[in-house]
């Protein structure tokens, strides 16, 4: 079965009066996903990795559906043209949105537009470099856009980004001015939230993996060498990726142990 693609204005009758969980995907392209892990990963493991991690991720949103019908996970990618290298990636009922061509901030804004034009209550954007957010963080998030229509859920990244924003609306300065991939952008939509007038709600803050640092990080979550972090998402594909690559010579920087504080 195909992967439907969703065509706004159009109403599309499965996500009418729902929460798009709007996962951000772009084709996993050697030498064009995680780059900023080349090195010490070669681009095809980086591009393989890339792929774990959507595939988990969309495992998680599936699940949180099944445990609240107001949310329904659907794979926001880019480029357009890249359906044939999405197939297989996500499971075929999570239909595809192309994003639009444009800066980041003008994809996201797009994401949330577009989706509501199709029906949706409100719009989650979750990043597909968390692959294991506790679902628990999800189902609050669907919880609190449930009961407050003029709520803004936001979930920090320890790297100083977030790794969902849930809304109902797009106010226009809601993108404007971010300066994206540095450590400001949490505080900063933070700020452009409450300019808008919207109720913030924070998530518990989680990681995400843009670079070795954050890779060993997850590597050492999956070895239970985190005390007194929780329990996040299984994410069963890039944890047993993660096993191979350490057992080859790729993976031998995972097992280095972080630097203590000078």
């Amino acid at each position: 079965m195909d992967h439907r693609i969703l065509h706004p204005p159009a109403p599309e009758p499965i996500l009418k009066g729902r929460c798009a969980l709007a996962v951000m995907i772009k084709a996993p392209r050697a030498g064009q996903s995680k780059t900023r892990l080349c090195p010490p990963l070669h681009p095809e493991t980086a591009a393989a990795l890339s792929r774990c991690f959507y595939q988990d991720t969309a495992e998680a949103l599936a699940a949180v559906s099944a445990a609240d019908p107001f949310g329904q996970p659907v794979a926001a990618y880019a480029p357009l043209g890249a359906e044939a290298e999405l197939a297989g990636l996500i499971a075929s009922d999570i239909p595809l949105l192309p994003q639009r061509v444009t800066d980041l901030g003008g994809r996201l804004r797009g994401v949330i537009e577009d989706l509501l034009l199709l029906g949706c209550d409100a719009v989650a954007l979750i990043d597909s470099d968390s692959p294991t957010v506790p679902p628990a963080c999800y189902l609050k998030l669907l919880q609190v856009l449930k009961a407050d229509p003029h709520a803004a859920v936001i979930g920090p990244a320890d790297d100083g980004g977030y790794y969902v924003l849930g809304v109902h609306q797009a106010p226009p300065d809601l993108f404007a001015g971010i300066a994206w991939s540095t450590g400001q952008v949490f505080d900063q939509t933070l700020a452009a939230i409450q300019r808008a007038g919207l109720r913030a709600h924070v998530l518990p803050p989680w990681h995400d993996v843009d670079d070795s640092a954050g890779l060993q990080f997850l590597a050492r979550e999956f070895r239970g060498e985190l005390p007194g972090r929780r329990t996040g998402f299984l994410a069963p594909r890039t944890r047993a990726f993660l096993s191979f690559l350490e057992k080859r010579r790729e993976g031998e920087f995972l097992a280095v142990p972080p630097r203590r504080p000078a």
